[in-house]
């Protein structure tokens, strides 16, 4: 069943990453660059717009493959397009070798920053309007990633707690995301209350989650 999960109390201790050192700004008579905005993909957008034509979708991919391929299938699929040329241009970095946030937030293991930092500005130089990551736990990195590139990130926890409209929601999701309490965090500003399963069933949730991430899609838990 489910329960209510209050606040774990673990501190998870911040460590700094070094960035690359950004140049002066010098003084031009040109303005400086605007980020781009994150667009809405609705059917209904405009994608015969000018402005619309020009954004270049980048997802932040391998957390796991399957996340990112599932990422890649929506967007296609709500794209309002009628033919090929008519789709909106995504770039891929597919990165399984990143190491996994789990150990890291929850035991110390291998940091996945500088990887995940990494990817992003990969993703910048192939020419991405902005980044969207499908993998929930990597959303507690989400501060350094932001300032690793110039281009916005689509913060998936705030996009959520803000779609949502029911007063009370349930939370299948691994221990670590659990743990981190995104989505508490993100719905609690909202006055939305998460609830997450018992210990007992949060271990066969993880346990699902991870099947999926070997591509075991049919285990029976």
């Amino acid at each position: 069943g489910f329960r209510h999960i209050r606040a774990h109390g673990s501190i998870i201790e911040e460590t700094k990453l070094c960035f690359a050192p950004t140049r002066p700004l010098r003084k031009r008579p040109t303005p400086q660059r605007e980020k781009t905005p994150v667009p809405q993909l609705q059917r209904q957008t405009a994608y015969n717009q000018p402005r619309m034509r020009d954004v270049v979708i980048g997802i932040l991919g391998g957390m796991g493959p399957a996340a990112t391929v599932e990422l890649f299938r929506r967007i296609v699929s709500v794209a309002p397009a009628q033919c090929d040329q008519d789709h909106i241009p995504i770039v891929i970095d597919n990165n399984p070798k990143i190491p996994d946030r789990g150990p890291f937030i929850l035991n110390g293991g291998p940091d996945p920053r500088p990887a995940l930092c990494r990817s992003a500005r990969k993703l910048e130089k192939m020419g991405a309007s902005f980044i969207a990551m499908p993998c929930n736990t990597a959303h507690v990195f989400l501060p350094y990633l932001q300032q690793a590139v110039r281009i916005p990130f689509v913060d998936m926890i705030t996009e959520t707690a803000q779609t949502i409209q029911e007063p009370l929601v349930g939370l299948l999701a691994t221990e670590t995301t659990v743990r981190t309490r995104l989505y508490h965090d993100a719905c609690a500003v909202r006055g939305i209350e998460v609830l997450t399963p018992d210990p007992e069933d949060q271990i066969s949730v993880t346990k699902a989650i991870y099947a999926i991430k070997s591509g075991c899609f049919n285990l029976a838990i």
